[in-house]
């Protein structure tokens, strides 16, 4: 049985979990519009740069997304917890 500080930080807990998980969903979305064939016509410096910046890219978007699905899952423990 929750007591009503538990009930308000269950309700904390619910808003900020639909935060993450609408973040998460914008980021997935993002991951998928980053180039994955190989469509550009540079050659050289700048061709090695562009392949540079997207790798970098799709680093970063897959730390992110990890991040915000840890930060997901830990509130959802939370929330579980909580209702114990």
């Amino acid at each position: 049985m929750t007591m009503g500080g538990d009930l308000r930080l269950l309700a904390v807990l619910a808003e900020q979990r639909t935060d993450l998980s609408s973040a998460l969903w914008r980021l997935e979305r993002a991951a998928h519009l980053v180039p994955t064939v190989d469509t550009a016509q540079w050659q050289g410096p700048a061709r090695g740069a562009y392949d540079l910046a997207l790798a970098r890219l799709r680093s970063s978007l897959t730390a992110a997304i990890n991040e915000l699905t840890a930060a997901r899952n830990a509130t959802h423990t939370a929330e579980r917890t909580l209702l114990r």
